[in-house]
């Protein structure tokens, strides 16, 4: 990706007299010589999102007895849904291929993770290393006082934040843009206009002008998966979780359906409704959404009988409601769990043992080595290599129809004047063939995907994308057999090279063309 500038170098909307941007300074990309090797130092710069290594044992049993348990059934059913409706027509097929997408992953990593947790005896461990934790905190008065009373505190915050969660969870997928865009388009809309009336540095940051581009875009791009039957089923499903969930509904559901099927809610009765007010909205249109989103205030929106922005509108408090649930259980959290996590680690000090920190989405460096390692597996050991490569790419994995390792043409061409020639400077050093993603032992988690890592030289040689199958339990619990799987930058450019022909943008990053 190049970026471009206005010609003094500013920042600058499109323009054809627009320049490539130059940086002051830039990571120089690993070619030639040796190569990186299993042993290798390697570092990973990212932003990795939230682990949970030092919660408590009532935030564990919270998460991984209920929360994940529950997004397991949570997400089967919404798949349920995305599946019926792709089976319907070739526009829904496409269309519903991204959320499904997400879902299924989603869905996948909390399956695999509950199986690992439980074969290795997570809540137990939890327990036991809580009991121990307080035996110690006990055993000294000076402890006892300091650190005793904060695990109460934190488990009683805790219990008091559970209640009519799963309320919350629903009204969220009924405004969730990845899941219902329009329904989401008209509570942007609302809390835009609303957000209006105040001065931008008070209003909430997602609703500050600076925003106001994403937003834009997210509400003309919407209508690229949206459908209508997409909506009308997603809404019709979530509305019925919601009326079967335990405790208080929210007050908008009430307005929206009426006393009749509030005592009585038949799917079928749901469905046309929901179809009634699809049919009626004027959402669809992005034209319309651009123009709400830009001159309407929240009184115009008051006055537009426009009724999915009604619904928007008597959803709104709630919704805001929610937010604030969030936010405050994560703000008395933070006032004690300092003093928590200075008692943890005073505990591991003196049973000569130190935390593994836990990510929280700041900028994290990480460092470990290029390695392989070994699973159990039926019948024995096996020795998982630190690197891939071409030949397995196309040997091994590249069948017609094995969509995830099917390779185009140009693909299989350039391998094959590889393997008369060579892959250059890209190939490893001992075999001469051409390194695919290798390993390495990185403390790293979701939101760390497209992160650099760099050698001891500082030179980028990979970029990191997934974990192997115990980086699934590595946000809970950490293990040095967790490893993170990362592109070989040699593969890049030998792709760029090779099959792509762009010489000039190697030449840009300062390497020389190595093919014919």
């Amino acid at each position: 990706m190049r970026v471009y500038t206005g010609p003094g170098g500013e920042s600058s909307d499109y323009a054809t007299d627009n320049v490539p941007y130059k940086p002051k300074n830039t990571i120089p990309v690993a070619h030639g010589g040796r190569g990186l090797e299993p042993d290798d130092l390697v570092l990973v710069a990212g932003y990795p999102g939230r682990t949970n290594r030092a919660t408590t044992f009532a935030e564990a049993q919270d998460t991984v007895g209920r929360s994940m348990p529950f997004d397991v059934a949570y997400l089967g059913n919404l798949r349920d849904v995305f599946r019926q409706l792709e089976s319907r027509n070739q526009e829904l097929a496409t269309k519903t291929q991204p959320p499904l997408f997400g879902i299924e992953n989603y869905l996948k990593n909390n399956r695999e993770a509950l199986t690992i947790l439980a074969s290795i005896g997570y809540l137990d461990q939890k327990e036991q290393f809580e009991k121990e934790l307080l035996a110690w905190t006990k055993a000294d008065s000076a402890r006892a006082e300091k650190y005793a009373p904060v695990l109460a505190k934190m488990d009683e915050i805790q219990k008091r934040y559970e209640q009519n969660w799963q309320k919350r969870v629903f009204t969220r997928g009924l405004f969730h843009g990845y899941f219902n865009g329009i329904f989401n388009a008209a509570m942007t809309l609302t809390r835009v206009a609303k957000e209006k009336e105040k001065p931008d540095a008070d209003r909430l940051p997602a609703f500050q002008e600076r925003e106001y581009e994403n937003i834009r875009d997210t509400l003309l791009q919407m209508q690229g998966l949206y459908a209508r039957d997409i909506a009308v089923e997603v809404s019709t499903h979530f509305l019925l979780r919601l009326l079967e969930a335990e405790g208080e509904h929210p007050a908008f559901v009430s307005t929206l359906l009426g006393a009749e099927l509030m005592a009585n809610p038949r799917e079928d009765k749901i469905r046309a409704e929901m179809q009634s007010i699809l049919d009626a909205t004027t959402l669809e249109n992005p034209e319309t959404r651009l123009r709400l989103f830009e001159e309407a205030s929240l009184q115009d929106l008051k006055s537009n009988p426009d009724p999915l922005i009604q619904l928007a509108l008597a959803a709104e408090l709630d919704v805001l409601k929610y937010e604030e649930h969030t936010k405050a259980q994560e703000g008395e959290m933070l006032l004690v769990a300092p003093l928590y996590i200075e008692g943890l680690r005073a505990f591991l000090k003196d049973r000569h043992q130190v935390m593994a920190p836990d990510a929280n989405s700041t900028l994290r460096v990480t460092f470990g080595k290029v390695g392989g390692y070994e699973k159990q597996v039926e019948g024995g050991i096996k020795r998982v290599p630190a690197f891939t490569n071409m030949r397995q790419l196309v040997e091994d994995e590249h069948h017609p129809g094995k969509k995830d390792f099917e390779l185009p043409p140009r693909w299989l061409s350039a391998y094959e004047r590889a393997k008369a020639k060579g892959f250059g400077p890209y190939a490893e050093r001992f075999f001469g063939n051409l390194p695919l993603n290798f390993l390495a032992n990185l403390d790293t988690t979701g939101g760390n995907s497209g992160s650099a890592a760099l050698n001891s030289k500082g030179e980028l040689v990979g970029l990191l994308f997934d974990g192997n199958t115990d980086s699934l339990y590595g946000d809970y619990v950490f293990d040095a057999q967790v490893r993170s799987i990362l592109l070989d930058v040699r593969y890049a450019l030998w792709v760029l090279d090779e099959i792509e022909g762009l010489a000039g943008i190697l030449e840009e990053m300062g390497i020389e063309s190595a093919a014919n």
